[in-house]
């Protein structure tokens, strides 16, 4: 089978990473598989398995004014009509909203298209002419792929759509570290939806029954990191939170003494499966999608209500202080590698293709 994926970038992000997991899947199945991204292939952070064919149209650039805007976006579906055309697709698959978009209005029903929503929309908003569209071409999509049930339920009724499934984001089954150090991690983009904040605040509060032990190291970009930074330093604990940027996280998952992810809302996230993948210790925000559906509170993690620092740190603090809850929760994460794992969730889209293909 010939399968055309499409996604804005292959930067470092949970989108990105899934659909590097599946192409490079399909092609060891045997599939010809073609990755086309609107940025170039210079900026890759996931290298896809050498038999894919990836093209990167290379076409993402500031743009200076609506008029702009627009031409900009009517090109760019030009380019990715074309690319498609030429890939010559049994179906094609497309990760993220405006892309999800821009893919049906390049493909016209010509060929079956599955598009997939990979954050809440529920929190997330487009802004009106994009949701216009949205609302639009939803329709021409064979499915609509979610990753957790309610979102799902929620894209059938609002967007009217044929049919709205849920699949989960796979795992890959990552070796624990034989050791653990006192630290904090954080993993994702430094954007106000992850809440890196709450969580600087919430370690600013537990900093003294620290004594001065733990750290706390956040993994990511984005546009918040200065203001992060000015935060920590406000609290007085700029000297013990480290900023690392974009690093290969596992060998961080697999050392640090507990994972918080402080996320005011997410899609399903992949960092926390990741994370608990590694035996590693897990705290995370109950935010409407995603880790209450991977978690069950006090066996393999421990949930906290959305945007309470207060909660957040006592959490914290107790996990800290607990060497054996810390080991309890750890060994129990491990499950998700069976929950998740490439193959489970794989065979999922395997399903989902020769349906409409």
């Amino acid at each position: 089978m010939r399968i055309t994926c499409v996604i804005s970038s292959m930067g470092p992000g949970g989108a990105e990473r899934v659909m590097s997991m599946l192409t490079d899947r399909w092609v060891l199945h045997n599939h010809g598989v073609t990755l086309i991204t609107l940025d170039s292939t210079k900026r890759d952070f996931f290298k896809p398995h050498p038999d894919v064919v990836r093209v990167g149209l290379g076409v993402v650039r500031p743009t200076t004014s609506i008029t702009d805007a627009i031409r900009t976006n009517i090109s760019r579906v030009r380019y990715l009509r074309a690319m498609i055309e030429r890939s010559d697709p049994d179906i094609v698959i497309s990760f993220g909203d405006t892309m999800n978009v821009m893919t049906l209005m390049a493909t016209r029903k010509r060929f079956p298209t599955i598009v997939s929503e990979r954050i809440d929309p529920r929190h997330q908003k487009l802004n009106g002419p994009w949701e216009l569209l949205r609302r639009v071409y939803y329709g021409g999509a064979c499915a609509v792929v979610s990753q957790t049930a309610e979102v799902a339920d929620y894209i059938e009724k609002k967007y009217k759509v044929g049919r709205s499934i849920a699949i989960p984001n796979p795992v890959r089954s990552i070796l624990a570290g034989d050791k653990r150090d006192s630290y904090i991690l954080g993993v994702g983009r430094l954007h106000r939806q992850k809440g890196f904040d709450l969580l600087i605040r919430a370690y600013a509060k537990i900093r003294r029954a620290a004594s001065n032990k733990w750290r706390l190291r956040i993994i990511g970009d984005g546009p918040e990191k200065p203001a992060l930074m000015e935060l920590a330093k406000s609290l007085h604990v700029g000297h013990s939170v480290e900023f690392l940027g974009q690093r290969q996280v596992y060998s961080f998952m697999r050392r640090c003494g507990m994972f918080v992810l402080p996320s005011r809302y997410e899609g399903f996230p992949n960092v926390l499966l990741e994370a608990m993948s590694c035996c590693t210790p897990v705290i995370s925000s109950n935010c409407k999608s995603g880790p209450s559906e991977i978690i069950t509170n006090g066996r393999d993690g421990l949930l906290v209500p959305t945007g309470d620092v207060r909660i957040l740190s006592d959490t914290m603090r107790s996990l800290m202080m607990s060497r054996r809850l810390r080991d309890e929760l750890g060994n129990n994460a491990i499950t998700v590698r069976d929950r998740y794992r490439l193959e489970t969730i794989g065979s999922r889209w395997d399903e989902e293709i020769r349906r409409h293909a």
